[in-house]
């Protein structure tokens, strides 16, 4: 049993993995912004992801941090670093950060973000996003990024199991590709892949896309 803090855990996918977490017997505590929107978890913190003494506090005697923090009310440029800062100072034992498939390599140097059709609305949360991630990917800790290779599926039965893909191995070559419905995996699918990380360490200090199994 490991003793993990879901930050975001009010979210979509936060909750998806404090479900999988307490069903395969682990303690979980739930970091959220609004404690009357937290999942049921083991403990329920409330607190601001980008507060580095809140987060610190909350982080201190966990095996695992899992990072699925989001929002749309701050400038992305400005929250997803402040957050990466927040728990480059916590450091956890271990980090595993929900990102985004948007970061994902189609190429070599050429990650999906930087396709000639991906959305101009979508690229300053992508971008905010990457800069928080490549603050936690040079620093110290020992962190693995993950996130759908392609989509969630919100209409699909879970699988039961994760595998990581990369978008060449799907065939994906663009954003209408990415997105056409190809490789996606439902939001439990994602928290079992998460589940498997924290149980089985491994691709430390890489970014992985996850598919159903």
């Amino acid at each position: 049993m490991s003793h993990l803090i879901v930050l975001g855990a009010a979210g979509q996918g936060g909750r998806a993995v404090v479900a999988a977490a307490l069903a395969r017997g682990h303690e979980v505590t739930a970091f959220v912004r609004d404690a009357a929107k937290a999942p049921a978890a083991t403990r329920v913190v409330q607190g601001d992801v980008t507060d580095a003494s809140a987060v610190a506090e909350a982080i201190r005697g966990h095996d695992v941090a899992v990072n699925a923090t989001a929002t749309l009310d701050v400038d992305p440029a400005v929250f997803f670093p402040a957050a990466a800062d927040a728990l480059i100072a916590a450091a956890p034992p271990r980090l595993i950060h929900v990102s985004l498939s948007s970061l994902l390599e189609l190429s070599p140097g050429e990650r999906l973000v930087d396709a000639p059709d991906f959305p101009a609305e979508f690229r300053p949360f992508s971008l905010g996003h990457a800069a928080g991630s490549a603050r936690l990917a040079s620093s110290s800790l020992d962190w693995t990024a993950v996130s759908p290779t392609t989509d969630f599926d919100r209409e699909s039965a879970p699988t039961g199991s994760a595998k990581a893909a990369t978008l060449a191995d799907l065939g994906v070559t663009n954003f209408a590709e990415a997105y056409g419905g190809v490789g996606r995996i439902t939001y439990a699918d994602f928290a079992t892949g998460i589940l498997d990380l924290v149980e089985d360490p491994g691709h430390r200090g890489v970014h992985i896309g996850l598919i159903a199994g």
